[in-house]
């Protein structure tokens, strides 16, 4: 596992950016960055030496996607080369809007990880930082894969236990990134998608394996039937009548998403967006107490 930006500079946010770039990204690294992986997508391909063919189509998709993973978007859909390249590119640019560890932890994951470590790809990435004034320099040790060049930044250790919580809070957000994408989903169509029960249901559903997800994670259980009854029995996550207001829109979906009937009509369009806006707004309250909210016991 490539330890994650965050832990190891915890204070980035802080560090002034007078002699070096040290928590900002700018177009041009992001145009340079986004080339070198492609180069270095390119030589994985031609120098594969594996069973079979590495694919040059497929590995750009599987390239695509660990950036539009990162930055919180769908998947492509693509396949053809050219569209993917406009997908891969248009993915990249939404660093500009994202936290700055979110574009260093992609990075070293697709250098050290996708592009197996390859020693050119790593060169050309520090001299593209350097270019760019960008105060970090890539190594290929996923234990401590940056270096700070300014030398009044506090590099830490990054131990195994914040390893562990950064990896459940990444859990939790890509969980709650998946419901926001559902109700876009529920939106995507129009008329024809309000009309279509199916894709409505499979949406629902779709919504409740992230609702699921997002609740163990927030919760630190294993079984949503746990993490329901920890939420059911700490005070810290709120007043009681909240929890069971949120904890029945939960409810209500799972009904909806399954066989069940709410009503004697069936669930219409504009229900099914209202349900998926309760959870929505029942997980983004938990989040937003829930570093400090989790069950002692």
């Amino acid at each position: 596992m490539i330890a994650k930006f965050a832990n190891v500079f915890h204070d980035h946010e802080k560090y002034s950016n007078k002699d070096y770039l040290l928590n900002k990204v700018t177009s041009r690294l992001l145009r340079q960055v986004a080339n070198i992986f492609l180069k270095g997508l390119r030589t994985k391909v031609q120098t594969y030496g594996g069973k079979g063919r590495l694919d040059l189509n497929a590995s750009l998709k599987e390239l695509c996607n660990i950036i539009c993973q990162s930055v919180d978007l769908e998947k492509t859909n693509s396949w053809d080369w050219y569209f993917l390249l406009e997908d891969y590119q248009a993915a990249f640019q939404r660093f500009l809007v994202k936290p700055f560890p979110v574009f260093m932890d992609a990075t070293g994951k697709v250098a050290l990880e996708f592009l197996e470590g390859d020693e050119l790809v790593i060169k050309e990435l520090n001299e593209a930082f350097s270019d760019n004034n960008i105060g970090y320099r890539l190594q290929n040790n996923p234990a401590s894969p940056w270096v700070c060049l300014d030398p009044s930044v506090k590099q830490l250790v990054a131990t195994p236990e914040a390893e562990a919580r950064e990896t459940a809070w990444q859990s939790e957000r890509e969980a709650l990134e998946q419901i926001k994408r559902v109700r876009e989903r529920l939106w995507q169509g129009g008329n024809e998608k309000k009309e279509n029960e199916k894709e409505v249901k499979e949406a629902l559903q779709d919504c409740i394996v992230a609702l699921d997800a997002f609740l163990k994670e927030t919760t630190g259980t294993e079984k949503t039937e746990d993490a329901l009854a920890t939420l059911q029995k700490n005070n810290n996550w709120g007043p009681k009548w909240l929890l069971e207001d949120g904890l029945l829109a939960g409810e209500l979906l799972r009904k909806a998403a399954g066989n069940e009937q709410l009503t004697d009509r069936k669930l219409t369009f504009e229900q099914a967006v209202y349900l998926v806006d309760r959870v929505l707004a029942f997980a983004n309250y938990l989040r937003a107490v829930g570093q400090n909210s989790k069950d002692p016991t």
